[in-house]
């Protein structure tokens, strides 16, 4: 720590607000992962890591089939993934986002060595229900852009 002058305080550092943190797995097969972040690619927003070990903290997705609507990043597929699920479905329109949600799939799925089923989905949400097809799911993760 640096004093910038007798009987000052020191000069507190804060990161910008376009900045975003380094994201990684919680828990799991794959803990301690580090995922590939957006940067500054418009309309996405990373599931904070606290936000994430809050959910997982009460959801067991272990034999879950789970899925991720509006997936950004693909960390809380991933973090389901990580933590046992059965199949995991990852839904975003957003072609940026697929390659940053395809990258971390496969990165979480190496680490882990596990054979999870990941889907990786381009479509709107809608149009992905108005599809039907013959997959329930135990849990719905739904998190969409609030831009």
């Amino acid at each position: 720590m640096v004093l910038h002058g007798a009987g000052r305080l020191p000069r507190a550092t804060f990161s910008s607000a376009s900045t975003v943190d380094p994201m990684r797995i919680i828990a799991g097969l794959a803990r301690g992962c580090a995922l590939v972040a957006p940067g500054q690619k418009k309309g996405i927003r990373p599931t904070p890591d606290k936000v994430r070990e809050s959910l997982f903290n009460i959801l067991d997705v272990a034999d879950t089939v789970f899925l991720d609507l509006f997936a950004g990043t693909g960390a809380v597929g991933c973090e389901a993934i990580s933590r046992g699920a059965a199949d995991v479905t990852l839904v975003d329109s957003s072609r940026p986002a697929l390659e940053i949600i395809r990258k971390n799939v496969d990165k979480v799925l190496r680490v882990s060595a596990c054979d999870t089923p990941a889907h990786v989905v381009h479509s709107d949400w809608l149009k992905f229900f108005a599809r039907g097809g013959e997959k329930k799911y135990h849990v719905v993760f739904c998190d969409p852009p609030y831009e």
